[in-house]
């Protein structure tokens, strides 16, 4: 499996073990987002918003937009100052 596959193979194995009901997924630009993550979650029961982290200024507004939608399972895919950006919020 090439290493591009893992990281889709990755989420879909922790939301299926986990019973995991929502979820987002935020990537940076360290991550090409093709036809394998449109179909990442399919045929599970779990809701999901796939969308690029957004600017430093906007980031804040982004996390709470998507705690409002109900969602509080996170994955964060890209680098670990993009990670630390995130979870900083």
């Amino acid at each position: 499996m090439p290493p591009a596959d893992i990281i889709p193979e990755v989420i879909r194995g922790i939301v299926e073990y986990m019973n995991i009901t929502n979820a987002a997924i935020l990537y940076d630009e360290t991550f090409v987002v093709d036809h394998k993550y449109k179909a990442l979650l399919q045929n599970i029961p779990t809701r999901h918003v796939i969308t690029a982290i957004a600017n430093d200024r906007e980031r804040s507004d982004q996390i709470e937009k998507l705690r409002n939608l109900g969602i509080n399972n996170f994955f964060i895919l890209g680098s670990l100052q993009s990670i630390k950006s995130v979870l900083g919020d």
